[in-house]
This record gives C-alpha cells, structure tokens and sequence, in this order.
C-alpha cells in the first residue's frame, strides 16, 4: 500500500490524548504525543478520533518508541509544530551558526575529507571499482566526445548547483579508498580482490570517515578543481543513511534525503534495496557544518531506494527507485507528500530530478547503468512525457553511466555517472 496523505490537526477540530496503561483515560501529560495524536498502551501513537477534547500543544512522541508515529492511515504523522522548512534563522542562507564556513574562499575546492577519493593511482590493478566520470559540452548533454575520470569508490550520486559550485551526494565505498594493498588476495578472474570488506577493510584504516550518520560530497567551483566533504547528521537513530540527495529551500535553507536503514550492521554484507519491509525516507536540515533530522519521516513505502526531490512552478516532486521502476509522489508544502500515480515510470531506475529550460525533466539510468541514460519531461496534464536517450553513441562515458546527474553550469553542460569498471 502507498502511503496516503495524513490528516492535519487543524482539520479535528476537538482533539486530546490516551494516556498509557489501565483503561483508556483523557488527559495529557508531558509524556504524550503531540497534538492531534494518542499514545496507545502498547507506547506507540495513533491518531485519534474526533469529538475528543483539545490537549493542545505536547512533546512529540516519547523517545523509546523507536519507530515514526504511524497513523491510522498508515502515513506519515502531521503536528503542529511547524514546517521543518522554517526551522532555520529568518535570513535567508543563515545557517545559525555565525559565518557560514560554505562561503569561505576555497571550501568547496578542499578535498581534505575525501582525499583518498581522488588518487586515482592508488587503485590496485585488476581491482573492480566505482569510477566517478564527468563529461562537459558546449552544445548539449554528451554533444562533446570524452570524459574525465574525477574519483574512484563514489557512486549513487545526486547532485546540487549552487551557482557558485557543485554538490555531488554520493556513497563512498570505503572498503576501497582505504584498501591496505598488502592484503590482496587472486579474485579467481585474473585480478585481485580485498581479503576482508568489512568494517576494517583489509585489515586498513578507513582513515576515521565511515560513519553510519556521516553524508558525503564531491564539490566542485569550475569543474578543474575538485573537494571532498563530510558532513555529519544529528538526531538520527539511523545505522546508516543511503543514497542521499539534497536540495535547496525557498527560506534559503538546504536539507537533505535519504533512506534511512535500520537493523544491518554491516553495510558491505546487503544490497539496501533488498532490505524487507517500508524504508523511511528522512529528511535533515542544514545547520552550519552539520545537519540535523526532522523527526518524522518524509514519505514511505516498501524498497525505496535512490531518492531525488525537486521543487518546480510551486510543486515538490518526489521519485525514487522501487524493485524495476521508478515511483514518484508530489506535495504543496514540500513536507507531506502523496503518492502519484500518473508520474511513474516503468522500465528504468535511479532517477533524478532537475528544471531545464522552464521544464522538469527526470533523468535516469537504463537497466544496469550500461549505454545512454534516459530522460523524460513533465507534461502540462501532469504526467511524463514518452522516453527519449540522452545520447545516441551507447559508447560515451566508457559505455556505461549508472545514476547520471546533470546541469548546467558556467554555460557548460555537465554529465556525471558512476561507472563500474571490472
């Protein structure tokens, strides 16, 4: 079942809460949820019922619940809280946190964090690997032959133009950057192969940056210099935040998505789109050099993975991959999405989401990532136009372009995959 939109407290007009144990009694306390929901005796809380009694405004759910408030609907809660948009100072671009270190001269060109990303001669031989692949042109998308090769172990990518510089999400894939090439062992293909993957990958140092609620970026000022970025997520439970995107708000603010994966330890022993069950989709807001998660889960459904947001002429648009196909919902306020059905798109998957020209357009790959990715445009009826190759020649980019991003930046069309390279 898709998640439906939530009912709103200001739309129940008399509200009040459950208090816990016993028999049911009215009431509220510091403990309960917040307005417009009970907290039932199992400590979870639902939405109540009208010709209730106002509680007013209340804490949220207590902390051990350790789940999203459901609702009776099976959506994502609504309070009175407030939009988590306006979370941020009145200023717009103020991240509260005096100077912001985003405008300092050369940040986004720093690859401190990320370094090991960018020793491209440190890959050992034979090795299968993520190369992170950038094609610039002048007359279109791909109309100029060529690519260069920015990184390796990041993949999954988004993608943010600031104007100034850009913002590449993306999943390092750590047990590679930081391979102790002294524990290599014969792959049984003609190559070599890590001897562990895990934590320690090879018995290395993954150098201190692998941490289950860190997000990472490669930035770029002119796509000639290139930096890395970790930025760390507050207020998250999480085990681990995969395939995050980001966006920017109409306050001035930025947060980010992601599906958030609880109960696996071992990031290297699953594939996340294979995890049973709802996967969450959060969303965090940027405060200086960190982010901190809203509370309540941004939209669910079963085996999300790879989500894009955008927001165009008024409309938040949301689409992510889900088993085969690519899902989609929409919302008004960019916080309460609804699932839409006119908007999905059947045969490809990864998608990604930019405005071009007055239009918007959703990018994605094609089957395994190998040969031209795919776009379609939003048509005026609000469903997707028919599909059209973002290139003709299937041998671009190396023959291969899984998550393709794209923008337009300094009068210079820019591509960027990930690429699997055996």
């Amino acid at each position: 079942m898709h998640p439906s939109k939530p009912s709103t407290p200001i739309l129940l007009p008399l509200l009040t809460c459950l208090a816990l144990g016993g028999a049911a009694t009215w009431g509220c306390g510091p403990d309960t949820c917040a307005q417009g929901y009970g907290l039932a005796a199992d400590g979870t809380c639902m939405l109540l019922d009208q010709g209730q009694d106002d509680c007013g405004d209340s804490a949220g759910c207590p902390p051990d619940t350790g789940s999203p408030c459901p609702t009776d609907s099976g959506s994502p809660s609504s309070t009175d809280s407030g939009s988590p948009s306006s979370r941020d100072s009145d200023e717009p671009g103020d991240t509260g946190s005096g100077d912001d270190p985003w405008n300092q001269e050369g940040y986004w060109e720093d690859p401190t964090d990320l370094e090991p990303i960018f020793d491209l001669d440190a890959i050992p031989e034979g090795t299968p690997h993520w190369e992170l692949r950038m094609n610039v042109s002048t007359g279109g998308w791909a109309s100029d032959p060529g690519y260069t090769t920015i990184g390796y172990g990041f993949s999954s990518l988004d993608l943010f133009n600031r104007g100034d510089a850009l913002i590449l999400m993306g999943q390092v894939d750590f047990s590679m950057i930081y391979l102790d090439k002294s524990a290599l062992e014969p792959d049984g293909k003609g190559g070599v192969q890590p001897i562990s993957r895990g934590g320690s990958p090879g018995g290395g140092d993954t150098g201190g940056k692998e941490k289950p609620t860190w997000v990472y970026a490669v930035t770029t000022p002119d796509l000639e210099n290139f930096g890395g970025h970790a930025w760390e997520v507050l207020e998250t439970d999480t085990r681990w935040l995969i395939d995050t995107a980001i966006e920017s708000l109409s306050d001035g603010g930025m947060r980010l998505i992601y599906y958030a994966m609880t109960g696996i330890e071992d990031i290297s022993e699953v594939e996340p789109s294979q995890v049973e069950g709802d996967h969450y989709i959060y969303s965090a807001y940027r405060d200086g050099e960190t982010f901190v998660q809203w509370p309540d889960p941004l939209y669910w459904d079963e085996g999300l993975v790879d989500p894009t947001i955008c927001e165009f002429q008024g409309q938040h648009y949301f689409f992510s991959t889900k088993d085969t196909w690519i899902t989609a919902a929409t919302s008004t306020d960019g916080d309460t999405f609804v699932f839409d059905k006119a908007l999905e798109w059947y045969g490809n998957q990864v998608p990604y989401c930019l405005e071009y020209e007055d239009e918007l357009w959703v990018v994605a790959q094609v089957g395994g990532g190998f040969g031209a990715p795919a776009y379609k445009r939003l048509q005026d009826d609000g469903t997707l136009s028919e599909l059209h190759m973002l290139y003709e020649n299937d041998e671009m980019m190396g023959g291969a372009c899984t998550s393709p991003v794209m923008t337009v930046f300094n009068d210079r069309y820019v591509l960027f995959c990930a690429v699997w390279v055996e």
